[in-house]
C-alpha cells in the first residue's frame, strides 16, 4: 500500500511540473511579445494607438500567468512550508 501511496504522489507531482512548466512558457512568450512592441514603438515603428488594446490584453494575460504560477508553486510546496512551519 506505501508503494501505491510513493506512486500517486509521484504522478501528482510530475503532473504539477508539467503544468508549472507550460504557464512558465507562457510568461516567457507573453513578455517577448510585449517587448517586441515596446521596441517597436520607441523607434516610431508603430503608433500607440495602434497597439494599445493588445498591449492591453497581453498585460491581462501576463497578469493571469503570474497568479496561475503562483498557485503552481504553492502547490508544489511541502505542507508545512504552506503553514509557515519553516524546519
Amino acid at each position: 500500500m506505501i508503494q501505491l501511496v510513493d506512486v500517486e504522489l509521484k504522478a501528482g507531482a510530475k503532473g504539477k511540473g508539467k503544468r508549472l512548466h507550460r504557464v512558465e512558457t507562457g510568461t516567457r512568450e507573453v513578455k517577448a511579445s510585449l517587448d517586441r512592441f515596446y521596441q517597436a514603438l520607441k523607434t516610431g515603428k508603430l503608433e500607440l494607438q495602434g497597439v494599445a488594446p493588445r498591449i492591453k490584453q497581453l498585460g491581462g494575460q501576463l497578469g493571469e500567468l503570474d497568479t496561475s504560477e503562483c498557485s503552481q508553486y504553492s502547490a508544489t510546496l511541502p505542507l508545512h512550508h504552506k503553514r509557515g512551519w519553516i524546519e
